[in-house]
């Protein structure tokens, strides 16, 4: 259940190929040549995000580089963990856009960004916070399809008379000052377990004539995976349940919210975070405490 922030990036096209970014968050200031030769830094230096996205706008260029004088400006840092790596790459695609004096495609805008933080970033994470970053609309909630790139966006009010939206409850996003570090965390070895439990139920469920499973978000059930139990490393096992479980409730927030009935969603964000902490092994203390306070207040 992605949200997302305010990430700007501000600046100018200058001539050349030189390029200049100032973060904000970090103080500092980057310097790299956009051109064919661009390649990526040291793992884990957020100069990456940068060169990455420009990189795949290479093919934009009619003269195979660019140059840009840029800051850019956030109310979450990277590492932030509400999505700020999509910020960062959706608004400083928006940015070069505008210095071509192109439109992309919100999706291909997405797309770009997603391959930086593959290739440039170096983490293997799915297309949903790109996606929203760049797809998103104001007003409404989105159900993204992950595989096929389709979205669905839904209104959060009944009430569509007015040109401004507000929600019926209050969201809190808490931002409690640990820092998500994907890059070097255990998300890696998360998909790679997901990745083989996907592999083992396709081995079981699928045959010549019936493709019961497509993907781990994508077919099985709980049913399924529970006559595997026995067959499949117990790391594997519990991030699977979490992955099924986590689908069936994203499909279930489409009809809550449609019905309005925001006490079942709370409910379920509370489970959502449970499975998170205690099958995905995704949890911390700070935030663990104050979902705790959460439940208290109802």
């Amino acid at each position: 259940f992605p949200t997302i922030l305010v990430g700007v990036v501000a600046g100018r096209k200058v001539e050349g190929k030189r390029c200049r970014v100032y973060s904000e968050s970090f103080q500092q200031m980057i310097e790299f040549n956009c051109d064919e030769k661009l390649v990526r830094g040291p793992k884990g230096e957020w100069s990456n995000y940068f060169k990455g996205v420009s990189y795949f706008y290479l093919p934009n260029m009619p003269e195979g580089h660019i140059g840009y004088d840029a800051v850019y400006l956030s109310n979450v840092t990277i590492g932030g963990g509400i999505s700020s790596s999509a910020a960062v790459e959706v608004s400083l695609g928006l940015f070069i856009e505008r210095c071509l004096g192109i439109e992309l495609d919100p999706k291909d805008r997405a797309m770009r960004g997603y391959n930086a933080e593959h290739e440039f970033v170096q983490m293997p994470c799915g297309v949903m916070d790109q996606l929203i970053s760049s797809c998103g609309q104001y007003g409404k909630v989105s159900l993204i399809d992950c595989i096929s790139h389709d979205i669905q966006h839904f209104d959060i009010s009944s009430d569509t008379s007015s040109s401004r939206r507000e929600w019926p409850v209050t969201l809190l996003k808490l931002f409690v000052h640990t820092e998500h570090k994907l890059v070097n965390s255990q998300y890696t070895e998360r998909v790679k377990e997901c990745l083989e439990a996907e592999r083992l139920l396709k081995e079981r469920f699928n045959t010549d004539s019936e493709q019961q499973v497509e993907a781990l978000c994508r077919g099985p059930t709980l049913e399924m995976l529970e006559s595997m139990k026995d067959s499949m490393p117990a790391n594997v096992y519990r991030r699977a349940y979490y992955m099924i479980r986590e689908t069936e409730r994203t499909l279930r927030y489409v009809e809550l919210i449609q019905k309005g009935d925001w006490e079942e969603i709370g409910r379920l964000f509370f489970q959502s975070y449970d499975d998170c902490r205690d099958f995905f092994e995704n949890g911390h203390p700070d935030i663990s405490t104050c979902i705790d306070v959460l439940r208290e207040i109802g």
